[in-house]
C-alpha cells in the first residue's frame, strides 16, 4: 500500500516524516515579504548610485522602486487568486536532511546546504530562526532554506531539527529565543 500524503506530519515505514502544508497566500504573505527583502536594499542601493553619479535623481530612483513593489504585490495576489489563495507543498524530513519532496530526494547538490534542490541538509545548516506565526522554520545553510510545519505539528518538527544540527547551531538557536 502506497503512503498518503495529508497535512500532519506523519512517519512512513522507512521512519521519515512527510507531510503537505497549505499555505493560505492571503494570509501567510512570507513569501512575498521575502521578495521585498532582497529586492528593497537592491534597488536602494542602485537608486543610490544613480543619484551619487548623477545618472539620475534620487527620487526617480526611488519610484522605480515603489513600482516594482506595487508591480511585484500585485502579481503576487493575482497568482493567488489563481491558485484559489492556497500553496501547497509537500515535505520529506528523515535524519539527514529536508526536502521539498514527497519522496526521498535523489539529486545530491555539490553543497549540501543548497535549497536550490528543494533540498538541505541537516550537517550544512548554520543558523536557525523560527516564526510560528506564519508557521515557518526558517534553516540557514548558506542561503536561507524555509520549511512551513502544520501548527499542530510544529513543536516536534523543530525538536527534530534540533536534535539533528550541530551543537553549535542548538546553542546560537536557544541563546536567540
Amino acid at each position: 500500500m502506497a503512503f498518503q500524503l495529508t497535512n500532519r506530519v506523519q512517519r512512513d515505514e522507512e521512519g521519515a516524516y512527510r507531510w503537505i502544508y497549505e499555505m493560505d497566500m492571503m494570509r501567510n504573505k512570507s513569501i512575498l515579504m521575502v521578495f521585498f527583502k532582497y529586492l528593497v536594499p537592491i534597488f536602494l542601493v542602485i537608486s543610490a548610485a544613480g543619484a551619487l553619479m548623477g545618472m539620475f535623481p534620487l527620487w526617480f530612483g526611488l519610484l522605480i522602486l515603489t513600482g516594482l513593489m506595487a508591480l511585484l504585490t500585485g502579481g503576487y495576489f493575482i497568482v493567488a487568486m489563481m491558485r484559489r489563495g492556497r500553496k501547497r507543498t509537500p515535505f520529506y524530513m528523515d535524519d539527514i536532511q529536508i526536502s521539498m519532496s514527497a519522496d526521498r530526494p535523489r539529486k545530491i547538490p555539490a553543497h549540501p546546504g543548497s535549497p536550490r534542490y528543494g533540498l538541505c541538509r541537516f550537517e550544512a545548516v548554520r543558523s536557525i530562526r523560527t516564526f510560528p506565526e506564519y508557521d515557518m522554520i526558517e534553516l540557514t545553510a548558506g542561503t536561507p532554506y524555509q520549511m512551513y510545519v502544520p501548527r499542530e505539528d510544529y513543536d516536534m518538527v523543530l525538536d527534530h531539527v534540533l536534535s539533528h544540527v550541530s551543537e553549535n547551531v542548538r546553542e546560537k538557536y536557544r541563546r536567540r529565543t
